[in-house]
């Protein structure tokens, strides 16, 4: 009797001494970081995607816990530079009719983040970063838009958004 209930303390206190070091994950820098973004370039070629992409960006770092956005480079902690680069779209499926009109496409749009710190000697953290967002996009030939890319921009930048947001809150500094 003794031995079967020694196997379990034997488990249990090895198990209490495994976790007694352990701590709770978190970022190792949780303070807020000011951030001046430059004016989106756009270089993609596809109309209408740098305003509402500069816009959704905004955003998201507004709604960031760990950046805050300024007027001036000069309140800045960090100072952010975006282009848009390229941008691709591969029909998956098209109308029925003869009109050669995509319905369904896989699309991708991709960005270059530099990031300077805006000490002394202005410090780059980030140097031409290649980001990119892919998605597959589907729509309804009976939609006002029936071209899928005109129907997915804003979950295209929103993804592409996302994806710089969480560099810039990575290399705070």
């Amino acid at each position: 009797m003794i031995k079967i209930l020694q196997i379990p303390f034997f488990l249990f206190a090895a198990l209490i001494a495994g976790c007694a070091g352990y701590q709770k994950g978190s970022l190792p820098n949780s303070e807020t970081a000011s951030l001046y973004l430059e004016p989106i370039q756009n270089e993609a070629y596809i109309s209408g995607v740098a305003p509402l992409f500069q816009s959704e960006l905004r955003r998201q770092i507004l709604s960031s816990r760990l950046l805050k956005l300024v007027p001036t480079p000069e309140e800045a902690d960090m100072v952010a530079y975006i282009r848009l680069l390229d941008y691709e779209e591969q029909p998956i499926g098209y109308l029925k009719s003869d009109t050669g009109q995509p319905i369904s496409a896989r699309i991708s749009v991709s960005a270059q983040l530099t990031l300077t710190e805006t000490d002394i000697d202005e410090t780059v953290l980030i140097e031409d970063m290649p980001l990119t967002a892919n998605s597959a996009v589907y729509s309804s030939p009976s939609t006002a838009f029936p071209n899928p890319v005109d129907q997915s921009k804003p979950a295209m930048v929103s993804d592409l958004a996302r994806r710089v947001v969480l560099e810039l809150e990575l290399q705070r500094p």
